[in-house]
């Protein structure tokens, strides 16, 4: 990007970091889900009566840190959080949410639904992502103004 003039040098000093190591791999570790353990297995634990003999489902997590991801990652948010803060859609923390809710009046029929979302991201349109940022950052006047960033036309971007 440096080469292609799309980055300038502070930019590139930044990404590669100043670490005399260099960055490091991420780390993955899997954090158990104990609320899905069985009452049964939960009691026998506690009572130690019981081991429990299988891994509990668990979420991979892959830790970023002093990682190339994590540089990159704070890259983009310097320009993607002005634009995630603008939308109608944004919810700052559950505190935030319930100051949201508590003012509406919805109709008696009206159903509150949540929903618990598996692999979203992975799943998401490259394309369209790449497309939607493009038209907020540059319609909006909250990014950054002194940093030109150039966003590829859709069509010629390889997913």
């Amino acid at each position: 990007m440096f080469d292609n003039g799309e980055i300038d040098g502070i930019t590139l000093d930044f990404l590669r970091g100043s670490s005399k190591e260099g960055p490091r791999l991420g780390r993955l570790f899997l954090l158990p889900k104990l609320h899905k353990l069985s009452e049964l297995v939960i009691q026998g634990i506690k009572k130690q009566t019981m081991a429990v003999n299988e891994l509990p489902q668990c979420r991979p997590i892959i830790s970023q840190c002093n990682s190339v991801n994590e540089r990159v990652s704070k890259f983009i948010d310097y320009f993607l959080i002005p634009i995630v803060k603008r939308q109608i859609s944004y919810i700052r923390y559950s505190g935030d949410f319930i100051n949201k809710i508590e003012s509406l009046r919805p109709d008696r029929d009206c159903l509150l639904i949540s929903f618990d979302c598996t692999s979203m991201y992975t799943n998401m349109e490259f394309n369209e992502l790449i497309q939607s940022v493009g038209r907020d950052y540059t319609c909006s006047s909250a990014v950054k103004g002194d940093y030109p960033i150039k966003f590829p036309r859709c069509e010629t971007i390889k997913s």
